[in-house]
């Protein structure tokens, strides 16, 4: 009787042991296996992949870190404007210059030799990285630094040349263009009554 009983206890262990062995190759066999683990994406293969693919040539900091997350995107149809947007929200700008694209990180991004472009034709990709100089006509640059200055992220460089009433500022053209559109837009305002106008101090 002891035997019998042994022995059917054998049984449905390993007859359960086979059906968990069997769920993993059922899932993947109906497509419903678990999704690819988040980060998977080495960037320095993903940076030669897509130069070989655009005929661009990459080189990188030592310290670029070895794995992103490309959300929906498809790695053989990754774009350079994609890919730029990739880096960005790594933490690093790719900058373009001699025949290669640099990427670094962003805190090294105000240092980098950026192309200085006309304040009136700021083209390019979002998130390439320039240096515009803006004059403003009306108001104080000095005046505009404290609005200014928080709405560009902390690598960004913005600063006032008060002898020709200039603003200089170094970050991506995305933001770049609206800077200096708001920063036209305050210049042009009419002046406030001066009713209206802060009291001042003896």
């Amino acid at each position: 009787m002891k035997i019998a009983v042994i022995a059917f206890a054998a049984g449905c262990l390993l007859q359960s042991g086979l059906q968990a062995a069997e769920e993993p190759a059922a899932k993947a066999a109906s497509g419903t296996a678990s999704p690819i683990a988040t980060g998977d994406t080495d960037l320095r293969s993903l940076l030669r992949d897509v130069g070989q693919r655009l005929h661009k040539k990459f080189v990188w900091d030592p310290h670029l870190q070895a794995a992103v997350e490309l959300g929906s995107l498809q790695r053989q149809e990754l774009t350079y404007p994609q890919l730029l947007a990739i880096l960005q929200l790594n933490g690093y700008v790719a900058i373009e210059r001699d025949g290669l694209v640099e990427v670094v990180p962003n805190a090294d991004a105000r240092q980098a030799p950026t192309p200085v472009v006309s304040a009136d034709n700021i083209k390019g990709l979002d998130d390439e990285l320039v240096t515009v100089v803006v004059t403003l006509k009306n108001i104080g640059t000095a005046q505009v630094i404290p609005i200014l200055r928080p709405l560009l992220p902390q690598y960004a460089h913005l600063a006032a040349f008060p002898d020709r009433n200039a603003l200089i500022m170094t970050d991506r053209s995305a933001n770049v263009r609206r800077i200096v559109e708001i920063a036209r837009s305050l210049d042009s305002l009419p002046k406030a009554p001066a009713d209206l106008l802060p009291a001042k101090t003896p």
